[in-house]
């Protein structure tokens, strides 16, 4: 990945900006660290890319 997207961001915003790079550059998975935060962290990916995106 060459884009950048870190910033200081909530659980909400950093998950909507992820699915929108993911859905622009035609990104087919989306890795979260498994030692921390996985459970948050997929969670806020799956509800943000159904809105993002319209698909589920």
């Amino acid at each position: 990945m060459t884009h950048d997207r870190s910033a200081a961001m909530s659980s909400a915003e950093w998950s909507t900006a992820a699915c929108l790079l993911a859905y622009e550059s035609n990104t087919a998975v989306i890795y979260v660290e498994g030692n921390y935060g996985r459970d948050m962290c997929v969670l806020a990916i799956r509800t943000s890319w159904r809105p993002s995106s319209g698909r589920a």
